[in-house]
C-alpha cells in the first residue's frame, strides 16, 4: 500500500509500462494488491490511493495522449467494476 503521493506516481508509471509490455500485463501492481479478496471491505487508505491514482493517471493520459477508452477497460477487465479507480475513471468519461 503507498503512503504518499511519490509512491503512487511510481505504481502509474508502472501500469502504463505494462500496457507497452503484454508479456508482464498480468503483473500485480503494490495499489492494487491490498483488496484482493472481494469480501474485503474497502479502506479508506485505498480509496485516498484510488483516487490519486486516477488523478495521475489522467495527467499522464492527457500528456501523452493515450486512449482513455483503452485504459478504462483495461483496468475495469483487471480491478472489477466495484474498484474505486473503475468509478472514478467512468465518472470522469461520463463528464
Amino acid at each position: 500500500m503507498c503512503e504518499d503521493r511519490k509512491c503512487v506516481e511510481e505504481v502509474v508509471d508502472d501500469y502504463l509500462k505494462s500496457l507497452l509490455r503484454p508479456q508482464s500485463a498480468n503483473e500485480k501492481f503494490k495499489l492494487f494488491q491490498d483488496n484482493e479478496e472481494e469480501d474485503e471491505e474497502i479502506d479508506e487508505k485505498t480509496v485516498t490511493n484510488s483516487y490519486l491514482f486516477t488523478e495521475i493517471l489522467i495527467k499522464r493520459i492527457l500528456n501523452a495522449d493515450l486512449d482513455l477508452d483503452f485504459i478504462f477497460e483495461d483496468l475495469k477487465s483487471k480491478l472489477g467494476n466495484s474498484h474505486p479507480i473503475v468509478i472514478f475513471l467512468k465518472e470522469l468519461l461520463e463528464e
